[in-house]
C-alpha cells in the first residue's frame, strides 16, 4: 500500500506486522526510492508527531542531475507542508545529506492518510529529477551527434579563422576537440555529463588521453601539471578562447563527417622541425657557442639552448612571430610572451634576442620547404582576441 501510494519500491516495515492507525508506540516505516538503489525515506510515526526523514549519500547517487539538486528541491517542498531541516556530514571523504521533516497529525488518522498527505510532495520531486534526469541525457546525445560528425577543418572555415588560430583549430580531430571542451574547460558545469559524453566518444581509455594532452600542450591549448604521482590539465588563454568560439559555433556547422584533411603547415610537425634542428641551428650560427668550442662550456651552452627550445610550445611560436613582424601581441598569448622574455627569447622592450631570431630562422627555412614564403601566415591577429572578438553575436 505504501509503495502504491508513493510509487517507490516496497517498504520495510519496523515495530508492528499491521498499519491500522497512527499509535502510541513508535513504529518506523523504511522506504527505498526509485532513485537511488538503498533506502533513503524513513517515516517515524508516534503519539506525539509524524517525523518524515530523508538520508543520502553522495556516493550512492548514481543519476546524472546532481544531488545537490534533488535535495535543494526536496527541501522546498518539505518546507510547504511541515518544520523542515538539513544537515550535512563527512563520512570518508563522502558528503551525506540528512533531511528531517516534522508533522502534525492527529493519533486517530490511519497510516494511509499520512502517505497519502506525503505523496504529491515526494512524487513531484521525482518527477522534477526525472525531468532534470531526461534534459541532460538528450544533452548528451546532442553534442556526442555534434562531435561525431565535425571536425577542426570545418570549424575553422565555419569561423573564418586565420593565421595561427586557423592552423591551431584546423589540427584538432574530434576527440581532442571534446577533451578541450568537457575535460579542460569544462563548459557544462555538471561533471558527470561531460565524463559521460567523452565515455561515449572513447576518450576515456588511457592511452588515447595521453595522446590527446600531448598534442593539445604542444598547441599551446592546456597546460599539463605533474606533482608526485598526481597530473592536473588546465587551459591556456588561447585554450580558453578557442574552446568558447568553438562551443558557440558547433551547432551551425553542416558537414557530413570527419574529413581527415592535412594541413600544408602543421602546427606539431613545425614544432618538432625546430627541437630536432635547434642544437645543430646554434652549434652553426651563433659566435658566442661557436667560441666555446672544444671546451665543456660549449656543450653546456648548446644543451642550455636545447632545454628551453624543448619548454616551447606552438604559441610560443605564434608570439616570436608576431613579436619579429611587429604586430600586437593579442591577450590569449601575453604568457606565452613573458615565458619568452624571461627565459631570454625576447628582450624587455619586445625586440627578439639571438635565441628568438634563431627560432624565426628555422621557421622560414620550414616555410619554404613547405613553399609557403610568407611568416605572417602563422601570426595571431588582433581579431581572433577574446578582447575584439565579437563572441556575444555567437549563437550559444
Amino acid at each position: 500500500m505504501i509503495a502504491s501510494l508513493l510509487g517507490l519500491q516496497s517498504p520495510t516495515v519496523l515495530g508492528a506486522s499491521k498499519l491500522p492507525r497512527i499509535c502510541p508506540d513508535l513504529l518506523e516505516v523504511s522506504i527505498t526510492s526509485k532513485l537511488c538503489k538503498k533506502p533513503i525515506y524513513l517515516l517515524s510515526l508516534s503519539r506525539s508527531e509524524v517525523r518524515f526523514d530523508v538520508e543520502l549519500n553522495e556516493e550512492e547517487w548514481t543519476l546524472l542531475t546532481p544531488i545537490h539538486y534533488f535535495i535543494d528541491e526536496l527541501e522546498k517542498a518539505l518546507m510547504e507542508i511541515g518544520d523542515s531541516s538539513k544537515t550535512t556530514t563527512i563520512d570518508e571523504g563522502k558528503t551525506v545529506y540528512h533531511l528531517s521533516c516534522r508533522l502534525n497529525f492527529s493519533p486517530n488518522q490511519t497510516i494511509e492518510d499520512v502517505i497519502s498527505f506525503l505523496k504529491p510532495t515526494v512524487t513531484s520531486v521525482s518527477e522534477q529529477v526525472n525531468a532534470k534526469e531526461q534534459e541532460y541525457r538528450e544533452l548528451i546525445d546532442r553534442w556526442v551527434f555534434l562531435l561525431e560528425k565535425v571536425d577542426g577543418f570545418s570549424i575553422a572555415d565555419s569561423l573564418k579563422l586565420y593565421g595561427a588560430p586557423r592552423l591551431i583549430v584546423s589540427k584538432l580531430c574530434p576527440a581532442m576537440i571534446a577533451y578541450l571542451l568537457f575535460r579542460v574547460c569544462r563548459i557544462i558545469e555538471n561533471n558527470t555529463v561531460c565524463e559521460n559524453i567523452l565515455e561515449r566518444l572513447g576518450i576515456g581509455r588511457a592511452n588515447i588521453e595521453k595522446y590527446t594532452q600531448l598534442i593539445l600542450s604542444n598547441l599551446g591549448l592546456i597546460e599539463v601539471n605533474r606533482s608526485n604521482s598526481r597530473i592536473t590539465v588546465s587551459p591556456t588563454r588561447a585554450g580558453e578562447f578557442l574552446a568558447k568560439i568553438i562551443s558557440s559555433t558547433i551547432n551551425n556547422i553542416e558537414v557530413e563527417g570527419y574529413s581527415g584533411r592535412r594541413l600544408n603547415i602543421d602546427p606539431i610537425e613545425l614544432l618538432n622541425y625546430i627541437c630536432r634542428n635547434a642544437m645543430s641551428y646554434a652549434a652553426i650560427h651563433s659566435p658566442k657557442i661557436k667560441w666555446y668550442r672544444g671546451s665543456e662550456l660549449y656543450r653546456e651552452r648548446l644543451l642550455e639552448f636545447h632545454e628551453k627550445v624543448m619548454k616551447l610550445n606552438f604559441t610560443h611560436i605564434v608570439a616570436l612571430v608576431n613579436t619579429h613582424l611587429e604586430m600586437t601581441i593579442p591577450f590569449e598569448l601575453r604568457n606565452e610572451e613573458a615565458h619568452l622574455i624571461n627565459n631570454g627569447f625576447i628582450s624587455e622592450n619586445r625586440r627578439l634576442r639571438p635565441y628568438g631570431r634563431w627560432i624565426i630562422s628555422m621557421v622560414e627555412k620550414y616555410l619554404r620547404k613547405k613553399k609557403a614564403k610568407l611568416l605572417i601566415l602563422i601570426a595571431w591577429f588582433p581579431k581572433h582576441s577574446s578582447l575584439t572578438y565579437p563572441l556575444d553575436t555567437l549563437p550559444p
